[in-house]
């Protein structure tokens, strides 16, 4: 099974733009799709998210500036899907012919490419774009060609953008010339860059690869490592899978507070009169409108209790009997008359439920109701 958010099973259809080369089977040809039926159609593809000492692989379009023009991207410079920092690395996929290879070959211990400078692109390129040739307008289908969009103008196929599947008879891994008769075409989005591997709101897909080898890292999550042997994916399924995002906000730091009084009302009236005495070493205990216990507390020498810090809220306080101090003579104590008079300052809120909290200790609650940024007794 796969980690939520790290291994994501697709049981659709992919476009598998880079796979092994080398395999024997037509369905891994570099730039071929995944249809239903095939080998692809069941396999759990990663996310990028392999790289020691990382928590995310980049995954780029990037260029070997070696062509006629120096400085700006040229039919002679190679194209690479390129993975993590830095360099030419092992295991990037030469998405165009070179001397250093052919298309989707991967880079090699012994390549001359290996190490050597890339160039980036000059935003808003590259892109992975469609041209909606198919059968379903408006929707990404088999039919439609999908291309690295490297430069202008931005809406059409132009002038030495990167056919990454067939278009007709023009095979992937060609570049768009003047003549081709898909030059000048609308495209569609597929994914904006610059990072492949990431979702983004205005993707159709992202980046993956299928970890044939089953290596993993290490680590608490056995997150799966990238290498030469793994299929790479641009993963169109539907639905498409949205990121596991996490966002937070300031809050300010919760004042309010819950407390007061456990009292011996001598005269038994439910009113809190003068002289009348505090009871110490009561423990009460503060609990939270979802049951989950917030605070204890013990009462002072005077019979005071104080839970501060609180959020706006609704909270019970419970008052564990058996701390009640003993009485003697066979006696025992009984929580006095209730909301007695208008002033809530100095009545009783106890009242006696025969419940058990959840560390099995006989209690009295009271409610409480916090206004705004305080909870108040």
């Amino acid at each position: 099974m796969g980690y939520d958010g790290l291994k994501l099973t697709r049981l659709v259809f992919f476009l598998l733009l880079f796979p092994l080369l080398a395999s024997a089977s037509a369905q891994f040809e570099f730039g071929s799709m995944e249809r239903p039926g095939s080998l692809g159609r069941t396999l759990m593809v990663e996310d990028f998210t392999s790289a020691p000492g990382k928590t995310w692989l980049s995954v780029a379009l990037m260029y070997l500036d070696v062509g006629g023009v120096r400085g700006l991207y040229d039919g002679g410079d190679p194209l690479y899907l390129h993975f993590g920092e830095g360099a030419v690395s092992l295991a990037d996929l030469r998405l165009t012919n070179s001397t250093f290879g052919l298309v989707g070959s991967r880079v090699g211990p012994a390549d001359g490419d290996l190490g050597l400078s890339l160039s980036s692109f000059s935003p808003p390129y590259p892109r992975l774009v469609y041209g909606d040739f198919g059968e379903l307008v408006g929707v990404y289908d088999r039919n439609d060609t999908v291309y690295a969009k490297v430069g202008s103008p931005i809406s059409e196929v132009s002038v030495g953008d990167v056919r990454l599947t067939w278009r007709d008879d023009l095979p992937p891994a060609t570049a768009v010339n003047t003549s081709d008769p898909d030059r000048g075409a609308q495209v569609v989005l597929l994914h904006p860059g610059p990072d492949f591997a990431i979702w983004s709101p205005l993707a159709r897909g992202q980046v993956r690869f299928y970890n044939k080898n089953g290596n993993v890292l290490e680590d608490d999550l056995s997150l799966p490592i990238y290498d030469a042997e793994d299929a790479v994916y641009f993963d169109v399924s539907f639905p498409s899978v949205p990121p596991r995002l996490f966002g937070y906000v300031r809050v300010a730091p919760c004042t309010g507070v819950i407390g007061d009084f456990v009292w011996w009302d001598l005269n038994e009236n439910g009113i809190q009169d003068d002289g009348e005495p505090g009871i110490p070493g009561v423990e009460v205990i503060l609990f939270d409108d979802g049951g989950r216990q917030r605070g204890i507390s013990t009462t002072d020498g005077r019979g005071y209790y104080y839970f501060g810090g609180l959020c706006s809220g609704h909270y019970h306080v419970w008052v564990n009997i058996s701390t009640l101090p003993e009485l003697g003579e066979g006696a025992q104590w009984w929580p006095t008359e209730p909301k007695v008079g208008g002033d809530d300052s100095i009545d009783s809120d106890g009242v006696l439920v025969e419940e058990v909290d959840p560390l099995g200790r006989r209690i009295i609650p009271g409610s409480y109701y916090g206004q705004s940024s305080q909870a108040q007794a």
